[in-house]
């Protein structure tokens, strides 16, 4: 897999992340790619990259101290550039310095919104021209920070593709003790399952992360997204071989799942992403 550029520090922040980063960068940019130039001059008004959960456009490579763009950047630099650009991040200090990194494309639609993504949901899909079509990117750090509800805002206003992080092993499977207890509402409000307590003790030998993951794509496929279960996800694991998280795709048509069973293939490290 290609590395990502390494760039001389801007002086603004970029939050350090694992090594493991640059992977989930290269797979948003490489469906980024394939869906731009796929889609453009197709029956749609326009084509619309939502980020959420934006950062700050750059981020530090923990190991390597590498400084490498991040979604943001890497998606408005795709050969066939979007029509609108929506970057939505909570963190003033990212939100700052993410605006005066995207100021450079002064030729690109971009907009940048500022706080909690769940809260400003409606403010976000106004910037989604009527007729578009969207390619949306979730990076929650916690499944507290993403609400089932508002991929269902989306969905229902506008026709949206969806690359969701579910932080199932950062998060889910080492808070599991305490996502459990009764009166937590943490896995019900990410999942839109309010009734998965039902659920969990018959799960077998999966994983709490697993399951959550899972819990999540079969709300998915009661808003008509096609899920085919938990091997259609990508995993990604740390230097040690932990899983971390999981990757997962979500399009109402299938040439949506075969761009992504393409990138997924792409980052075996024995093949070039591009």
């Amino acid at each position: 897999m290609e590395r990502l550029p390494t760039l001389e520090d801007d002086g603004l922040t970029a939050p350090e992340v694992g090594e493991w980063g640059e992977e989930k960068y290269q797979l948003v940019r490489c469906y980024a790619d394939i869906f731009s130039s796929a889609m453009t001059g197709k029956n749609w008004t326009s084509l619309v990259y939502l980020d959420l959960f934006a950062g700050s456009g750059r981020a530090k490579l923990a190991d390597s101290r590498r400084i490498v763009p991040s979604t943001a950047l890497l998606v408005l630099e795709v050969p066939k550039p979007f029509s609108t650009y929506v970057f939505s991040e909570l963190d003033s200090k990212k939100t700052e310095a993410l605006r005066r990194r995207v100021s450079s494309h002064a030729n690109r639609d971009v907009h940048v919104v500022e706080g909690d993504t769940n809260e400003q949901v409606s403010k976000i899909v106004a910037f989604l021209p009527a007729g578009s079509l969207t390619f949306c990117f979730a990076d929650p750090y916690r499944l507290e920070n993403l609400r089932f509800e508002t991929f269902r805002e989306i969905a229902q206003h506008r026709r949206a593709d969806f690359l969701v992080l579910i932080p199932s092993g950062m998060d889910a499977n080492r808070n599991e003790a305490n996502y459990v207890k009764p009166g937590n509402d943490v896995v019900a409000k990410f999942t839109g399952q309010h009734d998965w307590r039902d659920r969990v003790t018959k799960r077998g030998g999966m994983s709490f992360g697993d399951f959550v993951a899972d819990e999540f794509g079969r709300s998915m496929a009661t808003l008509d997204y096609l899920y085919n279960g938990l091997p259609s996800t990508k995993v990604i694991v740390n230097s040690k071989n932990v899983t971390l998280y999981r990757l997962a795709f979500f399009s109402r048509h299938p040439l949506g799942a075969k761009f992504w069973d393409d990138c997924r293939k792409y980052t075996n490290p024995q093949r070039p992403l591009f």
